[in-house]
């Protein structure tokens, strides 16, 4: 039995009470005797007259329109409007009303479910659901507070190292310094990233919903993009090579006074493949060599063919319903997408219609790395690489930090010394390894259980990380590695009158050695005891 049948008897005999009825409000009218013009389909197929007396009564088999036309109830609430009226989609509880001048509709279901559907994006922006850059108060605030303070304490880290780098002699200290500067630099640009979006957040408010696409193809979210990648993984590989050096030199006991010409280069060049690296995992994915690659669609502006910015795959369904065989579709680039697309529409248009590629960056409002992908995902080989040695990266530093300790407290104890300041040092640095565990490893986990599809990584769990979590290292880090700001007590004015007045340490000390360590270098070199001359150790 259809369902429109259904929905009839219910209408008949209970008045349409029942709320499962699709067919709201009421019309059941009959269209008996109506004139063979007016009983139409949409599509001009004639309409014979179904409806019959039977014991004094009409059988209703036909839904009539407002405008006197009738149509068959199969017709009615199909999200097409087949009286020309729109009667027959009217109140119909199973469908989305795009504009109210208009009669574009879509089902309920794609109203408020993340995916622009409508041409004026009404399904995503209305009084149920909208969408800001950064949806979240919370969040919002996190942004000005985390991305302020990680500019802040790195500015000051920076600017102390670059004023010690000049007066250091010893190699030690020399790449320490540089690679602190590197892991600094990063943590610097991560709070850029987040002033920057904190800032598009206010300026687009409440119209990013409808202007989203506006930001997401635009250059501005790319650099974005750029900009945070390239900070994360300046910090992570920096600490990375830190903690490997820093595992080197406390193994083998080396100090050695003096820094040769070639030592700075090798300095220089170890800094620079960092930045190599950072950038390289950055700028891949918008380098047109691998536009098939990245590219998530192409948006079309004032184009209401195109809803959104369709993938390739919608692009070639189109390109082959209108060119059919004359065209292979099979290995199409997306530069011969672009250009059959643009003679699809030169004909009526008089001018080619280009579009606007989105790209990797632009898969959310607040321009990340694209982290959460899924099998069906293109880009799911890239990311996945990506993630890889990010935690390569993190188990190296991680095992470094383990072997380190056990090298300290068998040197410490063979020593009978009991090391307080070195303590102090390891326990600084297990506070970064603690935070960077509670930060990086449950977003690994949630990534790998969104690429198994056991869950459903969303904008808003993506936004949380990359705007609130993520970053906290921006903070902690400069706030471990550098006693003047916590000495100053978090004011500009006592930092920068430490910066200035006071002798600067933090990376020009011998910050691999232990004391323990040192302490019995100087004994085997002249047999007196300098564990009251030794400074603290470098910060991690």
């Amino acid at each position: 039995i259809p369902y429109w049948s259904l929905c009839l008897s219910v209408m008949i005999s209970d008045g349409c009470s029942n709320a499962s009825c699709i067919l709201a409000p009421c019309q059941y009218d009959s269209c008996y005797n109506v004139a063979e013009e007016q009983s139409l389909y949409s599509s001009q197929q004639q309409l014979s007259d179904n409806s019959q007396e039977k014991e004094g009564s009409y059988v209703s088999d036909l839904f009539a329109c407002g405008n006197g036309y009738c149509v068959g109830y199969d017709k009615v609430c199909n999200l097409v409007d087949e009286c020309g009226d729109g009667s027959d989609e009217e109140g119909c509880i199973n469908h989305f009303k795009c504009d109210v001048t208009g009669n574009e509709l879509i089902p309920i279901t794609g109203k408020c479910d993340g995916t622009v559907d409508c041409q004026n994006s009404s399904d995503e922006c209305n009084e149920d659901c909208g969408e800001e850059v950064i949806n979240k108060l919370f969040l919002k605030v996190s942004a000005w507070i985390i991305g302020s303070l990680g500019l802040l304490l790195n500015s000051i880290v920076i600017i102390k190292n670059m004023i010690v780098i000049p007066s250091i002699t010893s190699r030690i200290a020399l790449t320490n310094c540089t690679l602190i500067t590197i892991v600094s630099i990063g943590e610097f640009m991560i709070g850029c990233y987040l002033i920057s979006v904190a800032t598009i957040d206010v300026l687009y408010g409440e119209t990013y919903c409808v202007r989203k696409y506006e930001w997401l193809i635009s250059t501005r979210c790319i650099m974005l993009g750029i900009c945070s990648t390239i900070g994360t993984h300046l910090s992570l590989v920096a600490m990375t090579v830190l903690s490997l050096y820093r595992l080197y030199i406390v193994s083998n006991l080396i100090v050695v006074k003096g820094i040769p010409r070639q030592y700075y280069i090798f300095t220089a060049l170890l800094g620079l493949a960092v930045l190599v690296l950072a950038v390289a995992i950055a700028i891949t994915p918008v380098l047109k060599t691998f536009e098939d690659y990245f590219i998530n669609g192409v948006y079309y502006d004032d184009v209401p063919l195109f809803v959104g910015a369709p993938n390739k795959a919608k692009h070639i369904e189109i390109i082959s319903e209108y060119y059919g065989r004359t065209v292979r579709t099979d290995d199409l680039s997306w530069r011969g997408v672009q250009a059959l697309m643009s003679d699809l529409f030169t004909e009526d248009t008089n001018k080619p219609v280009r579009g606007t590629k989105l790209g990797f960056y632009g898969n959310s409002g607040v321009c990340l790395f694209k982290y959460f992908v899924t099998k069906d995902d293109p880009q799911y080989i890239y990311v996945w690489t990506v993630i890889s040695l990010d935690f390569s990266c993190f188990l190296v530093i991680v095992v470094s930090y383990v072997a380190v300790t056990i090298l300290v407290r068998r040197t410490s104890a063979a020593a009978h010394d009991k090391g307080s300041k070195n303590s102090t040092l390891q326990t600084k640095v297990t506070i970064m390894i603690l935070t960077d565990a509670l930060t990086w490893m449950p977003f690994l986990v949630i990534c790998l259980l969104n690429f198994l599809m056991v869950i459903d990584g969303d904008s808003d769990m993506y936004t949380v990380f990359s705007i609130m979590i993520l970053p906290l290292n921006s903070i902690i880090n400069p706030l471990l590695c550098d006693d003047t700001i916590t000495r100053a007590g978090g004011t500009i004015f006592s930092t920068v009158h430490d910066l200035l007045t006071r002798k600067v340490e933090g990376c020009a000390d011998e910050y691999p050695m232990t004391n323990v360590n040192q302490n019995i270098l100087n004994k085997q070199k002249d047999g007196v005891d300098h564990d009251s001359d030794i400074r603290h150790p470098n910060r991690y």
